[in-house]
């Protein structure tokens, strides 16, 4: 493996470690926790199933799942030619600052929980790891870390429009974190654009509210073309 830095444990020992942690009864009493059913149910009402299909729910545990799995994964390797000095880039690394430097939100608040913990131990030099979030001492934060971790084998909600089957997710980190980022970008957009609109009927009468509401308007709308040029395609925006 060419990256210089490992996930805190093999992947197939933490899914082994999770699976025995779900047929436990401790872990299920422990994970029984009300908020638990309304986010991990696979059986939602179908309003708040259209609340989410509106929102960047999905991108947003998208994310989070990379950053959980592969966050201290090396994504890229830059080499000054000067000086010879190395810069490494992790998923971690990546996610983080495209995310605060555009400084945009998670709308679920447990999602940005999760983020601002790992953004912190990120800035402290350390990675909390698979581990730490599956024995998370927030049982709601526990079980959505159990559930990303055994999505082994399934392609994201997301990637699904891809119409392929990612064999080896870890090979495609440099194309995935990317897009996913991207997606995330794009999904916060169009509900900055709704807004907009809202806000745009509201001033019905005020031209020069509404003139200033639209050149935002504008501006959301080229960088929405700038993201589907970016992905090519390859999500359906």
């Amino acid at each position: 493996k060419e990256c210089g830095i490992q996930l805190s444990m093999p992947e197939e020992v933490v899914l082994d470690e999770v699976m025995k942690l779900r047929k436990q009864q401790s872990f299920r009493d422990r994970n029984s926790w009300p908020v638990q059913d309304a986010i991990v149910s696979p059986q939602k009402p179908a309003q708040k199933q259209k609340k989410k299909e509106e929102s960047s729910f999905y991108s947003e545990r998208e994310l989070l799942r990379l950053l959980i799995r592969y966050g201290d994964e090396v994504l890229s390797r830059v080499v000054d030619k000067e000086t010879g000095t190395e810069t490494i880039t992790t998923v971690a690394d990546y996610i983080i600052s495209q995310i605060t430097e555009d400084e945009l939100l998670f709308d679920d608040p447990v999602f940005a929980s999760i983020f601002s913990e790992i953004t912190f131990n990120v800035s402290q030099g350390l990675f909390p790891g698979d581990r730490h979030f599956v024995h998370h001492s927030d049982p709601v934060i526990s079980a959505i870390a159990v559930d990303m971790l055994t999505e082994q084998y399934t392609l994201s909600r997301i990637w699904s429009s891809r119409g392929a089957y990612v064999e080896t997710e870890e090979t495609l980190l440099k194309e995935i974190v990317p897009d996913t980022v991207l997606k995330f970008k794009s999904d916060k957009i169009k509900i900055m654009q709704k807004e907009l609109r809202r806000a745009m009927t509201e001033a019905v009468g005020d031209d020069e509210k509404i003139c200033a509401l639209q050149e935002r308007y504008k501006t959301m709308t080229s960088l929405q073309k700038k993201i589907s040029y970016g992905l090519g395609g390859r999500i359906v925006l």
